[in-house]
């Protein structure tokens, strides 16, 4: 975990809603082992600061103006629908954990890492802080909650969300020191972890997967609090070989080839000169010259 990133249930709610529009269509996605893991790391209980909404292929231009909204970075990354059995998941946070700190007791500082690297820091000091016998550090919000702060030995070698649920599942044990003043190193990242794996989500009944999948955010954490917003956007399509619903051309060269898992057993490129003209009401019945050849007789 050497790169700074962030992580929440953004994503994990937002195919949890995915699989809410595919139950009223007596199907579901695939299980994979990617999404069980990361959903194992987070809470599932419903939280006000995530949310995420269902929007059908007619409702596109209001799916595009609450991406606008929100993550305007990335509204051109949208894929409009195909079919009007497609639908997309917009699922967002954004959380605004401000300290609930002592009066005059939060500071920008100059800062010094354990390597001597001089950094801009952050000191918050809070009667409701509490620093446990394993090293975790908790921190009161304004709005009754908690933050927490875990410096590890050596760097983890699993990403944030991993190492959070693990820290936060095992004994903490009893405080060792409660009211004081830490220091940290202000911090902040664009870096989200990348999930291709979403990208190749289908359903149970083959009927629908997964045609597009971008995400954006952020994490700020300073003497004022941690601050991050994010948001995944989930565009399912519907895959039927229904005919009428979609249709494909040829109408130039084109190659033909016959192969299976071994390899390419005969190929056949058939150009211009292999087509044969159809009779028109003056005209005769014969090949087709290339564009602007000129008749030699």
């Amino acid at each position: 975990m050497s790169t700074s990133h962030l992580q929440t249930r953004t994503l994990t709610d937002a195919l949890d809603r995915v699989d809410a529009v595919l139950d009223t269509r007596s199907t579901r996605l695939q299980a994979t082992d990617e999404r069980d893991k990361l959903a194992r790391c987070f809470s599932r209980r419903p939280c006000p600061d995530f949310e995420s909404w269902a929007f059908s292929a007619s409702d596109y231009e209001e799916c595009a103006a609450a991406v606008r909204k929100r993550a305007p970075e990335i509204l051109h990354r949208l894929q409009k629908p195909i079919t009007d059995r497609d639908f997309d998941i917009v699922g967002h946070s954004s959380l605004d954990l401000r300290f609930d700190i002592d009066p005059n007791g939060a500071k920008s500082v100059p800062h010094t890492l354990r390597d001597g690297t001089a950094v801009q820091g952050a000191s918050v000091t809070a009667r409701g802080s509490l620093r446990y016998s394993s090293g975790l550090i908790s921190i009161p919000t304004t709005d009754a909650r908690t933050l927490y702060l875990y410096q590890p030995d050596d760097l983890p070698q699993s990403n944030a969300a991993e190492v959070a649920s693990s820290i936060f599942e095992m004994p903490r044990g009893k405080p060792a020191q409660k009211g004081f003043s830490v220091t940290f190193p202000r911090a902040r990242t664009q870096n989200l972890l990348d999930h291709d794996w979403v990208n190749h989500l289908e359903s149970d009944d083959g009927q629908y997967e997964v045609r597009n999948f971008v995400s954006s955010g952020e994490a700020i954490l300073d003497e004022n609090g941690f601050f991050a917003r994010e948001t995944q956007i989930v565009q399912v399509q519907y895959f039927s070989m229904v005919i009428g619903v979609q249709r494909v051309t040829i109408d130039g060269p084109f190659l033909a080839f016959f192969a299976d898992d071994s390899g390419v057993h005969a190929a056949a490129w058939f150009d211009r000169d292999s087509f044969t003209r159809l009779r028109s009401r003056g005209g005769f019945l014969g090949k087709l010259r290339e564009p602007n050849a000129t008749s030699r007789e």
